[in-house]
């Protein structure tokens, strides 16, 4: 259409100049009518040629705290009334200021701020999409809807109060991961469990008739005296949300008041949180974000010895996207090789229904227990007891 308008803007002009200097007798509605054809034309059409931009474009807070918000949109085209409008996360709280506005737009440009504020009520991150702009002619000839800008990305980690005190608890209550296999239990029984490769063990513990029968070195493995030996692996490289600490805390007091011994190792952290740590202190330190760089390579590379000499039951936790995908599956095979009678337990927590179909249909292809958790729609509770269940008696899957 403004193909259009600029042949009819100039036509008006020269058929006036014609008129006034040259030809007076020339009839007015020669010299209207372009006039008025380009001033139907500019009615008709709708708003148009927006822009929107964020004054930030990655935000970071803390849970329970308000942050303020600006988005800048111009419009620059058209004639009529328009809508910007935003869709926010319900875990995000809007408190103050709108987030939709609706103005009249004249021939010149035109430019609106909305303002408002948002309080996290979780931890995570969120994705607010670019807005919405929907125009209508001042004729109510055309409607134009889309979407402008970029998208806003919203991070909220623990709340920075005591953030000092938390982070040297943290480290106090962390133990170094042992150089040597040992018994976090009890001693070892004289109940026979198998015979399998050598791993480090001690050289008394070698069976030196099944080695000279098959030509590979074998040991006997006895069963420990107390309960079974579980360990997990909670993914804190990029901060643990709530119902994540909350289910783990859970599973830690349940499997313990069973009897087994459960020890937690935080990738990020590089150590591991002890049995004898309570379940509200397990809580409260798996929210604290990590303080070195430590992948699922480091972190398995740190507990070899524990998992050739105590064989735990492993359980993963990891909410890992599709790019960390190949190293939780490098992970996944290295412990299946290590622990072929017990295989590990997988929980990929998500916090998108989108996320949880994409992680489910990655995760079946592990070969391994794998329970895909939409934090939103399971309570940690629940997903707790099913692990356990997953578990077993005697730390088996």
């Amino acid at each position: 259409m403004t193909g259009v308008k600029r042949p009819l803007l100039i036509s008006s002009l020269l058929l006036l100049v014609i008129k006034v200097f040259f030809y007076p007798f020339l009839p007015v509605y020669f010299v209207v009518s372009p006039a008025l054809m380009f001033v139907l034309l500019t009615l008709l059409q709708a708003p148009d040629d927006v822009s929107a931009s964020w004054e930030a474009e990655r935000i970071l807070t803390s849970r329970g705290s308000e942050v303020e918000v600006s988005l800048n949109v111009e419009v620059r085209r058209g004639v009529g009334v328009c809508s910007v409008s935003l869709v926010i996360p319900e875990e995000l709280e809007v408190t103050e200021g709108n987030t939709d506005v609706r103005f009249l737009k004249l021939p010149w440009r035109k430019r609106v701020k909305l303002e408002f504020k948002l309080r996290p009520r979780r931890m995570g991150t969120y994705i607010v999409q670019s807005p919405e702009f929907i125009s209508v002619g001042i004729l109510m000839s055309e409607l134009r809807t889309s979407h402008v800008g970029t998208p806003l990305k919203v991070v909220v980690i623990p709340e920075s109060g005591g953030g000092r005190s938390s982070v040297s608890e943290l480290r106090s209550l962390l133990v170094k991961i042992p150089t040597a296999p040992g018994a976090p239990v009890g001693p070892l029984s004289l109940d026979f469990k198998e015979i399998r490769e050598y791993r480090s063990d001690p050289m008394k513990m070698i069976n030196w008739k099944a080695t000279a029968r098959t030509g590979k070195l074998l040991v006997n493995e006895y069963e420990r005296e107390g309960g079974r030996e579980v360990l997990i692996y909670v993914d804190n490289r990029s901060g643990v949300i709530e119902e994540v600490a909350y289910m783990v805390s859970v599973l830690s007091a349940q499997l313990s008041r069973v009897g087994y011994s459960v020890n937690i190792y935080l990738v990020g952290n590089g150590r591991m949180l002890p049995p004898s740590v309570d379940q509200k202190t397990i809580y409260k330190l798996l929210l604290n974000h990590p303080y070195q760089k430590e992948g699922l390579r480091d972190a398995l590379k740190k507990t070899m010895r524990i998992l050739a000499g105590w064989s735990p039951t492993v359980i993963v936790v990891t909410g890992g996207t599709r790019e960390h995908f190949p190293e939780l599956e490098w992970f996944i095979k290295r412990l299946r090789a290590l622990l072929p009678s017990s295989p590990p337990v997988l929980v990929d927590a998500c916090m998108e229904s989108i996320k949880t179909l994409e992680n489910a249909s990655m995760d079946r292809t592990l070969g391994v227990p794998a329970m895909v958790w939409d934090v939103y729609r399971e309570s940690p509770v629940r997903v707790a007891t099913m692990v356990g269940f997953r578990i077993g008696r005697r730390g088996r899957v």
